[in-house]
């Protein structure tokens, strides 16, 4: 709790509906099209927001969703905790990235499987949601692509 590590980092905050944000912006189709870091912005807002009602519909009261930076620029866009196990999640509006994000996912599960005091379970999936496609699938390496249209599924 006193560890200057968790002073300096401030909590990331989201609309609970990304439309808000969207509304406050004047942010139209084709502004959002012509805008692709505002609008991955609010992509990765509008899954977070899933994740959290899928989240709260799992039984148990110590289930939580976390944003993960570490001091060496590590980061992930959510990490699940239910019932002591874990998930993480990466959030990229575009697949072109899946290859990149599942790179930063593995290098976060050696990261916390590598702290032998923490004795941390392995991951029960890795997953980046992207923003294009139709079907979900798991790579080689074990992570998994999913659609966001899926979530809604």
């Amino acid at each position: 709790m006193r560890a200057k590590a968790r002073v300096r980092v401030k909590p990331k905050r989201y609309f609970c509906d990304p439309s808000l944000a969207a509304a406050l912006l004047g942010a139209t189709p084709d502004r959002l099209l012509s805008d692709m870091q505002t609008l991955g912005l609010l992509f990765e807002n509008l899954v977070i927001r899933d994740l959290l009602v899928f989240l709260s519909t799992f039984p148990g009261i110590d289930n939580r969703l976390f944003y993960y930076r570490d001091e060496k620029g590590l980061e992930t866009d959510a990490v699940i905790e239910s019932g002591g196990r874990w998930a993480a999640v990466e959030i990229k509006l575009s697949d072109t990235k899946a290859d990149k994000a599942a790179e930063n996912l593995k290098a976060l599960r050696r990261k916390v499987l590598s702290n032998n005091v923490g004795k941390n379970p392995e991951p029960v999936f890795l997953a980046v949601v992207v923003g294009r496609g139709s079907l979900a699938y798991k790579r080689n390496d074990g992570v998994l692509v999913i659609p966001a249209s899926l979530l809604g599924a």
